[in-house]
């Protein structure tokens, strides 16, 4: 299975949290620091624990992002930030891995001091990783929203639901306002390490069909 069965997180502040605008991450391409965070990586990839630290194209079809956005705004009608977890396949020498489902967890959504927050218990994460696990496919995704800007926060990084190395993380702005047309906002990151996470560099590439 895909991912760990506890799954306790706080969301990306916004309404109400101060954050102000993410720095600019580091240069991309082949010698940047994320490229080099995802290949220092590939070599103990292949000792018998799952990774996608080897992929370089993820694949999502143009239907699962509608699907996806569909919760994400129901719960921002309401003010509230919503989770979505994306399960895939591998695809030819496992370079490409290509998403199939989306699956809109059981999941808490409130108001503290420090913005916004979304909770998932560990036993609503244990039917996703089950619900992929029985359909062969592996939870290699996660896209959740914020109220205004896209980017992670402290705690997007240090709470994840989707704890592959080398899995992907989409956030989408404005409560997904403005659906599909908006998707070249939505900011993506990749997981390089536990609690470690690098924005999307050359080395990687969405194909959106």
């Amino acid at each position: 299975m895909g991912a760990s069965a506890a799954g306790r997180r706080g969301g990306a502040g916004g309404a109400g949290a101060s954050h102000g605008s993410p720095e600019p991450g580091p240069a991309t391409g082949p010698g940047s620091p994320r490229a080099r965070a995802l290949a220092g990586r590939r070599a103990g990839a292949r000792g018998g624990a799952l990774t996608l630290v080897d992929v370089e194209e993820f694949v999502v079809p143009l239907e699962l992002v509608d699907e996806t956005l569909e919760p994400l705004q129901e719960a921002g009608r309401h003010g509230y930030e919503a989770f979505v977890l994306w399960g895939g396949r591998f695809a030819g020498d496992g370079r490409r891995f290509e998403f199939i489902s989306a699956y809109f967890p059981e999941q808490t959504t409130s108001r503290a001091e420090e913005g916004l927050l979304v909770t998932v218990e560990g036993e609503a994460l244990f039917r996703v990783n089950r619900a992929f696990y029985r359909r062969g496919l592996t939870l290699a995704g996660q896209v959740h929203s914020h109220p205004t800007d896209a980017y992670h926060s402290d705690t997007d990084d240090a709470y994840p639901l989707m704890t592959l190395i080398g899995g992907l993380s989409g956030v989408v702005p404005d409560f997904g306002d403005g659906g599909r047309a908006r998707l070249h906002e939505w900011a993506w990151y990749r997981l390089v390490g536990r609690g470690e996470w690098a924005p999307l560099g050359e080395e990687t590439r969405i194909t959106f069909r």
